[in-house]
């Protein structure tokens, strides 16, 4: 998996720690965004001092309010930095506090005081994005994100994310041997989602819930959702059930 190279979580785990210090950030993770994917858009690549399920809550539906992401997205292509989203929805412009209002409903209730957004556009349809997050505890002091004291940081990470991704894609696909073809039978295949065929297929590798969400770039807490929905469908009660009838 590209994302799983330890290079490349070094990488982002030098950036986040620098970009954190010099914005007074409490968290920050790094996504990937897919135009022509609306049903899942949004993929972690990586993420620190924010919970697991506030990362998957965030993809799965989220990200839908979040004012900053749609207006670096959707009216500024090539707008490297959109601004500090403030939990005062007087604060941002009036076109944007609906989608405050639902945004914070979530998070706010969760302690996240302010976030911001910077991205680099890698082509129409895909952007890697950085997002910043504060909490009450840091707001509580007095502090605001300083995202104009990290931006050479960020964009140094942006850049670097980048090259990443474009070459090792490109060398796994032209260069790279195929690995060997593994099918479900198909009364399973018609049950699951394609998601869950994946999480399947690795789970037959007997990668363990840790394992699987590396591969996938899930995390447990949605590996292990994905699971209890496969058990259900398959009517099994464990993973020993279902590679039994897999014939594992």
């Amino acid at each position: 998996m590209l994302t799983d190279n330890a290079e490349f979580q070094q990488l982002n785990a030098s950036f986040g720690e620098d970009c954190v210090k010099r914005a007074n950030a409490s968290a920050v993770a790094l996504l990937l965004h897919d135009r022509k994917q609306p049903s899942q858009p949004v993929n972690f690549l990586f993420h620190t001092g924010v919970q697991d399920w506030i990362i998957d809550l965030y993809a799965r539906s989220i990200h839908q309010y979040d004012p900053m992401l749609q207006h670096a997205l959707n009216d500024h292509p090539e707008c490297g930095f959109t601004g500090v989203n403030y939990k005062d929805a007087q604060m941002v412009p009036v076109s944007y506090q609906a989608e405050n209002q639902r945004y914070w409903q979530t998070l706010g209730q969760e302690g996240f005081w302010e976030t911001a957004t910077c991205k680099k556009v890698l082509s129409k349809d895909l952007s890697l994005v950085i997002g910043l997050m504060m909490f009450e505890p840091e707001r509580r002091k007095g502090w605001h994100l300083g995202v104009d004291r990290a931006m050479n940081t960020l964009d140094s990470w942006l850049g670097s994310a980048k090259d990443y991704l474009v070459e090792e894609s490109l060398r796994a696909h032209f260069f790279a041997r195929p690995m060997p073809g593994t099918t479900l039978p198909g009364d399973i295949v018609a049950l699951l989602t394609k998601r869950e065929q994946q999480v399947v297929f690795e789970l037959m590798k007997g990668y363990s819930n840790k394992l699987i969400g590396r591969e996938l770039c899930l995390s447990i807490y949605t590996v292990e959702n994905h699971l209890k929905r496969i058990y259900k469908k398959l009517g099994v009660s464990g993973r020993t059930q279902l590679l039994a009838r897999l014939g594992h």
